[in-house]
C-alpha cells in the first residue's frame, strides 16, 4: 500500500484501491489469529480433508473478504452483490488450477519463446472466469440497491477496522 501510495497518491481515494487493502488487511488479520485453529482442525492425511480445507479455505476467505469490502461497495456504488460468494467458489479453482499455474509456467517459458501455449491456456481460463462472472451477474437480484453512506459512517468503519487489525493485545476488540 505504501508503494503505491508513494507513486500514485491519488490512488488512497480509488474504490479499487479501498476494496483491494481492505480485502487483504482483513485477510492477514484473520489468519493471524486464527491460523492455529484452522490448521489444528484439518491436520491430517487424506485426499477429503485436503478437498475440504481448500473449499472450506476459498469459502472463509471470501466471507472475511466480501465483509470487509462491503462497506466500500455501498459507499461507492450504492450496490450489494448478493452472489460474490457463488461466483468466488465458481471461479476459484480456475483460477487456481489452470490460470496461475500456466501464468508460472509462462513467466519461466518466456525467455525462451515458449510461451505462447501456455498463455493461450491462460486466456481460456480468463474467459472461464468471466463466463463465470457474466453468469452470476445475471442471475435475478444480484445487485441489491442500497442507500449512499455518508463520508464519516465509512470513516468510522474503516477507524474501526484499522483499530482491529493494526493493535495486537487484547484490548484491540474494544
Amino acid at each position: 500500500a505504501l508503494v503505491v501510495l508513494v507513486i500514485s497518491p491519488y490512488a488512497l481515494i480509488s474504490a479499487s484501491f479501498q476494496m483491494s487493502f481492505a480485502a487483504v488487511a482483513v485477510l492477514v488479520a484473520f489468519y493471524e489469529r486464527f491460523a492455529g485453529p484452522i490448521h489444528r482442525f484439518f491436520a491430517g492425511k487424506g485426499l477429503f480433508r485436503i478437498i475440504l480445507a481448500y473449499f472450506a479455505g476459498l469459502l472463509v476467505s471470501d466471507l472475511m473478504a466480501s465483509l470487509a469490502t462491503l462497506p466500500f461497495s455501498i459507499y461507492h456504488f450504492n450496490q450489494i452483490a448478493i452472489y460474490t460468494t457463488l461466483a468466488n467458489l465458481l471461479a476459484g479453482p480456475v483460477i487456481g488450477f489452470i490460470i496461475m499455474p500456466f501464468v508460472l509456467a509462462a513467466l519461466f517459458l518466456m525467455p525462451f519463446g515458449l510461451d505462447t501455449l501456455p498463455l493461450k491456456i491462460v486466456g481460456f481460463g480468463v474467459g472461464m472466469v468471466n463466463d463465470i462472472t457474466a453468469y452470476v451477474a445475471g442471475l435475478p437480484d444480484a445487485g441489491y440497491k442500497v442507500l449512499s453512506m455518508p463520508f464519516w459512517g465509512l470513516m468510522l468503519i474503516v477507524a474501526g477496522g484499522l483499530w482491529l487489525c493494526i493493535w495486537q493485545q487484547k484490548w484491540r476488540r474494544w
